[in-house]
């Protein structure tokens, strides 16, 4: 009788690996019995490593550069991205196996298996809006648009998020953003080649 092999290898960089979950976690809900979007998703797109994070809100989506077979959708807990991050250390790589419901983590030697989120994640690519018409897509500097973020907030008086919107004409056209809680709040960003 010969065993088949179920388990999918992934290696990746460690500070790689270190600095997408980190991201990821800004992203996660805050509600443990959300456990779809209390965690951190891996998958695979296109033959490449994918790591998703949404609270419903926001959704951080990043396709890495790493080689990754088909491994379906694996989601750790906030809990577990946060024990990985420190488990992962200063290793320079990491070697990820999913096999089934377990996910172990080969760093420097040291080896922890964690146990994946039984639940089902948003589909991600239903979820990221399709420009219609002749805009394709748009490109903004993200540490300004995190600045329009801590403005509005700062000028906002009460303890409720400040909703902005944004309007723009074309892919060359400034954006304009305008606040909910602050009447007459403006701010424009101009958009960045991608």
């Amino acid at each position: 009788m010969t065993a088949t092999i179920t388990a999918k290898l992934v290696s990746i960089d460690g500070d790689l690996l270190r600095r997408a979950l980190k991201a990821a976690l800004c992203a996660v809900d805050n509600d443990s019995a959300r456990a779809h979007l209390w965690g951190v998703c891996f998958s695979s797109k296109d033959g490449k490593l994918r790591i998703n994070a949404t609270n419903g809100h926001w959704l951080l989506d990043y396709v890495s550069d790493v080689e990754c077979p088909e491994i379906g959708e694996v989601i750790l807990d906030k809990d577990t991205v946060k024990t990985l991050i420190n488990f992962v250390g200063k290793a320079p790589n990491v070697m990820l196996t999913f096999e089934g419901k377990l996910v172990t983590v080969n760093a420097n030697g040291n080896i922890a298996t964690y146990v994946r989120v039984d639940a089902k994640y948003p589909t991600v690519d239903q979820v990221i809006p399709r420009a219609k018409g002749a805009i394709e897509s748009i490109g903004v500097s993200a540490k300004y648009l995190v600045d329009v973020g801590k403005a509005f907030d700062t000028l906002n008086e009460s303890k409720i998020a400040t909703v902005t919107r944004m309007t723009f004409k074309s892919d060359l056209d400034p954006i304009v953003f305008d606040s909910d809680k602050v009447p007459g709040l403006k701010a424009v960003l101009m958009p960045c080649r991608i």
